[in-house]
């Protein structure tokens, strides 16, 4: 009676390693997802960060006055 008790109790152990080694192997699998997607995350926000920079280099380039500036041509009369 005694060898069914503890092969009985082996095989439970081995059904509990399987089944942490299974969540493990998820768990690193979900894991290497993650790091990817933070990568990918990342290089995305460099990306917006170089053209909210780009951006700004147009909207606030100091203008000069003669050259971009709309003149009226000088009123002229007939």
């Amino acid at each position: 009676m005694m060898g069914t008790m503890e092969s009985s109790s082996v095989l439970v152990a081995l059904e509990e390693l399987e089944k942490w080694r299974t969540r493990k192997n998820r768990l690193e699998k979900e894991l290497r997802e993650l790091r990817q997607r933070r990568t990918q995350l990342h290089a995305e926000l460099e990306r917006a960060k170089r053209e909210v920079a780009a951006l700004k280099d147009v909207l606030f380039e100091p203008r000069e006055p003669s050259s971009t500036a709309y003149r009226q041509p000088p009123f002229q009369q007939g």
